[in-house]
C-alpha cells in the first residue's frame, strides 16, 4: 500500500481537493499533511478530511517531507 505525505504552507483554498484526489487512488492507504506553520485554515481544512496532520518541527519543503515519510506506516 501507499502513503502520500503533502506538505503544506497557506493552502486552506486546496488542500481538501489535494486530499480527495489522493484518496481516489486504491493503493494509497494512509495520507499525512505536514503543516509548514501555515498562517490561515489549511490546518482546519485537513482534519476535515479524516486524514493525519502533523505539524512540521522546521520550516521548508524537504525537511516536511522527511518528517512525514518518519510517521508513515507503510515501508519506503
Amino acid at each position: 500500500m501507499i502513503t502520500v505525505i503533502i506538505p503544506a504552507l497557506n493552502e486552506e483554498k486546496t488542500i481538501r481537493q489535494v486530499i480527495q484526489q489522493a484518496k481516489r487512488n486504491e493503493k494509497v492507504d494512509e495520507i499525512i499533511v505536514v503543516d509548514d506553520f501555515s498562517a490561515d485554515n489549511t490546518v482546519a481544512e485537513a482534519k476535515k478530511e479524516n486524514v493525519k496532520v502533523i505539524s512540521s518541527t522546521h520550516v521548508g519543503k524537504g525537511e516536511s517531507m522527511r518528517e512525514g515519510m518518519l510517521m508513515a506506516k507503510n515501508d519506503s
